[in-house]
């Protein structure tokens, strides 16, 4: 499964399911976490900034304790696709760690 999570844009290829919101993410994420290939995340999904940290971030923090709790399938490639640059950077920021603890 490869989920592109962004509330305005379409992936490139249509092998990529489309996710608008940090809430349908995550449970998607949750539910199929041991059939995730690849993962792209932007960072604003809908409002921003989200007080309630229910961005990118938020899902790559989720990704990242999955991660650390052995939940995370260990072949799942994430990558960061946001034009905001910090919020970018931050998720970056979750990718290198989540790629450390998965052994990489």
């Amino acid at each position: 499964m490869k989920l592109f999570i962004d509330d305005v844009r379409n992936a490139a290829h249509k092998t990529w399911m489309i996710v608008r919101s940090f809430e349908t993410a995550t449970f998607i994420i949750k539910v199929f976490s041991n059939f995730l290939k690849e993962v792209s995340l932007d960072h604003d999904l809908g409002v921003y900034p989200d007080p309630h940290g229910k961005d990118g971030a938020g899902v790559a923090k989720l990704l990242l304790q999955m991660a650390l709790d052995g939940k995370l399938n260990k072949d799942v490639m994430i990558t960061c696709h946001s034009m905001n640059p910090v919020g970018k950077k931050n998720i970056e920021g979750y990718i290198h760690d989540i790629n450390r603890i998965l052994g990489r």
